[in-house]
């Protein structure tokens, strides 16, 4: 590739292979950016990308060494702090994580919070396992190796690196002892291994399911793939190891089959999130759903369409209020239809009946809200939903004129494994898919009524429920490439009530994963 293409011409290639998506091929353009001949510019850039295929491909270590190299280019970079901070965590290092989250400019809200929450909650638990295997260690009469390990393990969790190494040092000489030694030596360089260091995190032969796993895990998060699945491959059936097992497939491009075993567990577990995520990014990488990216849309006129809004408050925030008129500026043909919490139950009791009503009465936040209102609208009469804090930037008029194609369009993640966002969906009137979405909601909100599981923001009707409906109906389904999405709109994080915790929807229960 040297003397072919400029350093911006790589990035450009490099950010447009991503954008198909096809990450694995942007891979060496994006590497061959970030020479150290490169322009700063280009560099930083360079690594930002690759960081986020590193983390979607479960490279977390090597993700991790990108961030540093913004940081060393850029060092008050915010995203870069919050990235290398997010990358420890996913490393099982919250201690070190926790002292990048406090780097961060003062106050930290929207979905970096989030983040930082669980890498608080994951301290506290690894200071509880702590407890936990000194208890045991003290109760062991004989065979004491085996808690005194997970003593070890348990210290290195939670940051507790020198006595770790004491009690590794009183282990009698076996395999594990060694592999313990590897990974406390990992933890010591937060992730930067050398040639020595990644044989050594090889698990031994005869490793137990646990050590295999782990050992698996470390080494996929530096980047050795070809060794992280030979470590797996002795326990594939383990269902710990299935994020581990996709993201591995996904790295050596074994689409066909991780798509074989997301559908069937898919179809065993139909409201089963994490499959469902790993079909979708199946089906996005193989072509089978449709991409939409700028080039490759002209521009034409919307058809006459709502504009489906929500605040829980009659009378939104004036900062709120000026985010959700930028869509009314920018899209002077559509029947703005903006809603609270009265008028939505007012709406879901007239087109949707008692039950659905009595249903919505149930949701404890106006995020679920919010979520239960954009189905049921869109179901009955199609249109442009938007949440409240995406900024307007330009009109989406190419996207919506193709709503007569698809049964749903809305953005989806830019990192793997992929999942629908449902910050933005648009719909066509009496769409099969909204229909889906529709009686996939309303089943489990009546399973919550009967007293079933608790209902979740993210999974029961927001962003998990799109990709799983998404998955089982690939071809109906549009998607928008992250980049071309963002050109359209800006996340409005800046916004006051983002700031308290309380009043920020996004501190609405869902799961850990979902950010």
């Amino acid at each position: 590739m040297e003397g072919a293409l400029s350093w911006a011409a790589a990035l450009a290639e490099g950010q447009a292979r991503l954008q198909r998506p096809d990450p694995l091929g942007a891979l060496p353009f994006l590497e061959y950016a970030t020479a150290p001949q490169a322009p700063y510019n280009e560099q930083a850039d360079a690594h930002a990308a690759l960081a986020r295929i590193r983390t979607g491909l479960g490279q977390d270590a090597v993700a991790a060494m990108h961030c540093r190299a913004i940081l060393a280019l850029r060092p008050t970079q915010p995203e870069a702090m919050f990235l290398l901070g997010r990358a420890l965590l996913r490393l099982d290092w919250p201690d070190l994580a926790l002292g990048r989250f406090a780097l961060l400019p003062q106050p930290v809200g929207g979905w970096w919070r989030a983040i930082i929450r669980q890498a608080e909650r994951r301290l506290a638990t690894a200071r509880g396992e702590v407890r936990a295997a000194i208890a045991a260690l003290r109760a062991a009469r004989a065979a004491p190796e085996a808690p005194a390990a997970a003593l070890v393990r348990a210290l290195i969790r939670a940051g507790r690196l020198s006595p770790a190494a004491r009690l590794l040092a009183r282990l009698p000489h076996k395999p594990e002892r060694s592999w313990l030694a590897a990974l406390l030596l990992l933890r010591r360089r937060e992730g930067v291994a050398d040639r020595a260091l990644r044989r050594a995190l090889r698990p031994v032969p005869g490793a137990s399911a646990e050590l295999a796993q782990d050992a698996a895990r470390h080494l996929l998060a530096i980047g050795e793939v070809e060794a992280a699945a030979e470590a797996l491959a002795a326990y594939p059936a383990r269902r710990e190891a299935a994020e581990l097992r996709a993201r591995l497939l996904i790295a050596q491009g074994r689409l066909a089959e991780l798509a074989a075993e997301a559908g069937a567990e898919l179809e065993r577990r139909r409201d089963g999130t994490e499959p469902a995520r790993r079909l979708l990014t199946c089906q996005v990488l193989g072509g089978q759903v449709p991409v939409l990216q700028a080039a490759s849309l002209p521009a034409a006129v919307a058809p006459p369409l709502a504009l489906v809004q929500f605040w829980h408050s009659a009378e939104p925030p004036p900062e709120v209020r000026a985010v959700m008129d930028s869509w009314v500026r920018h899209h002077p043909g559509l029947t703005l239809a903006r809603f609270d919490a009265a008028s939505a139950r007012a709406f879901i009791l007239a087109q949707h009946g008692q039950k659905a009503a009595m249903a919505y009465d149930t949701l404890h936040n106006p995020a679920l809200q919010a979520n239960m209102l954009r189905l049921c609208f869109l179901a009955v009469q199609g249109g442009l939903w938007v949440d409240a804090d995406e900024r307007c930037l330009r009109p989406m008029d190419e996207v919506l004129a193709l709503l007569g194609r698809f049964g749903l369009i809305a953005p989806f993640s830019d990192e793997l494994p992929y999942y629908v966002h449902n910050y933005m969906l648009a719909a066509p009137p009496g769409s099969p898919v909204t229909a889906a979405l529709m009686e996939g909601q309303m089943r489990l909100l009546r399973e919550a009524l009967r007293g079933g599981p608790g209902l979740q923001n993210w999974v029961s009707n927001g962003p998990g429920l799109v990709t799983r409906i998404a998955a089982r109906l690939p071809g109906q389904v549009a998607l928008l490439a992250p980049a071309y999405w963002r050109s359209f709109a800006g996340d409005a994080d800046d916004l006051p009530y983002k700031q308290d915790e309380q009043a920020d929807w996004r501190s609405a229960p869902h799961p850990p994963s979902a950010g």
